[in-house]
């Protein structure tokens, strides 16, 4: 099936992240397709990034990062990697690392 819409939908963008705008991003490099969503949204606490970093489930908030577990559960299922950052001017940044050899 289609991967993308899972990892990027537009509903769950708005709800979770408060953004107001994002861009899809496309690149190849050293074999690897690399899609970076990057919005201009609240981002995600350290604490629930260093979480993800470990594979530990977040705890169950308004604010848990569980949709961000299941993206990378979903992503590491299928081999791929996820990387999820907080911008330093604002923002997160969503990336999906597909290798393409």
């Amino acid at each position: 099936g289609n991967l993308l819409p899972k990892f990027f939908s537009q509903y769950q963008l708005r709800k979770h992240s408060q953004a107001k705008h994002a861009e899809l991003f496309f690149e190849i490099t050293k074999g690897n397709l690399h899609i970076n969503l990057i919005d201009n949204g609240q981002g995600c606490s350290d604490e629930v990034l260093v979480k993800l970093a470990q594979n530990q489930k977040p705890e169950r908030s308004k604010t848990s990062g569980m949709g961000l577990f299941g993206m990378k559960h979903r992503a590491e299922s299928v081999e791929l990697e996820l990387e999820l950052v907080n911008l330093e001017q604002g923002g997160f940044s969503v990336g999906l690392v597909v290798p393409v050899d």
